[in-house]
């Protein structure tokens, strides 16, 4: 478990703060894209949630996340009101595999970046690694949100723009703009994206990022998709799930998990995830995201059937090898028994 100490809170717009950081030792670091898991008592009980970085080592000193208040959010709306400088939080180490791939040539290469609202978070971690740090490289940003005051990092992006005219292009999408507004009106749609990405540099992109609300994610990528896109260049970063649908009717099957070389039953309810049966049997696995994305509750099923609400953050070998989230899994047959 990490200590961050809080060395400056910056009002990003009405409804994000951005948390800067101590460095919390020397040679400390994180990938760009990466993402922490904050863990923090509110009212009564700790509260973990994952935040991803906004910054990037290659340029930005102290590490920092940026937090949209949610409404109902018990941490967000905790930190919103509570956060200030020299308040220190427990954290769990940087993960997640949101990261920019290596390039396997030394000439450049076209990042298409696709976000909507806080979902600019990684990518703009993302963004400033590879003009840093990629001299060839150039990046779109398709960037969708409700109105100018709550479009997060919109000055920061406007000095970049500056700073880098010939390789980074930079496109706002408002659904709610004010009169003033001269740029794209409305929501991102499968036709305006489509002619967006039309108008884009003649270098092909080689990846693509997506990070934004659910809707807008699964748009981008079905569209991304027909236009034959593989799917191994289409990276996405998740923030929430759907409603679970894996478990139709309820019932009580047996559990078995092995974990640091012993042997643990429990007869949950299969309306619980397995990682929610799991703590609550007093098997205390790894956890961090709780959202199917950071992979720290990986475990192999050796035993039964699980469905998962989302399965993103595992490759096709993971899955073929019989490995879940635990955080999203649920059982469909009796007995089930997974490894840590």
């Amino acid at each position: 478990m990490l200590q961050l100490t809080i060395k400056q809170v910056v009002q990003e717009t009405p409804e994000a703060i951005t948390l800067v950081f101590e460095l919390p030792s020397p040679g400390w670091d994180y990938l760009p894209g990466q993402f922490i898991t904050l863990k923090v008592w509110v009212e009564g009980q700790y509260v973990q949630r994952s935040y991803s970085f906004c910054t990037t080592s290659y340029s930005d000193r102290y590490p920092a996340i940026t937090v949209k208040k949610i409404k109902g959010g018990l941490l967000s709306g905790y930190l919103h009101t509570h956060a200030r400088k020299g308040m220190v939080i427990d954290a769990l180490p940087p993960t997640g595999r949101f990261i920019l791939p290596p390039r396997r040539a030394a000439e450049g290469r076209h990042l298409v970046l696709i976000a909507g609202g806080s979902g600019i978070t990684p990518l703009f971690s993302i963004l400033k690694s590879a003009l840093i740090q990629e001299q060839g490289t150039t990046v779109s940003l398709l960037y969708a949100n409700r109105d100018e005051k709550n479009t997060i990092y919109r000055d920061a992006l406007e000095v970049l723009v500056k700073n880098y005219p010939t390789r980074l292009q930079v496109t706002h999408i408002l659904s709610k703009p004010s009169a003033s507004w001269q740029g794209y009106r409305g929501r991102m749609n499968p036709a305006l994206l489509r002619s967006l990405l039309g108008q884009l540099s003649e270098t092909p992109a080689k990846d693509y990022f997506l990070s934004a609300p659910k809707g807008l994610m699964e748009m981008a990528q079905a569209t991304l998709q027909q236009l034959g896109v593989p799917h191994r260049h289409i990276h996405q970063e998740h923030f929430t799930l759907s409603p679970s649908t894996t478990v139709s009717k309820s019932f009580t099957y047996e559990l078995k998990i092995d974990y640091l070389g012993r042997e643990h039953t429990c007869y949950p309810s299969s309306e619980q995830t397995l990682l929610e049966a799991s703590l609550q049997a007093g098997v205390e696995i790894p956890y961090a995201c709780m959202t199917g994305t950071c992979n720290t509750c990986r475990a192999q099923c050796v035993e039964g059937c699980v469905k998962m609400d989302e399965d993103e953050g595992l490759s096709e070998e993971e899955l073929e090898e019989g490995y879940v989230l635990t955080c999203v899994a649920h059982p469909t047959t009796k007995k089930v028994k997974i490894k840590v």
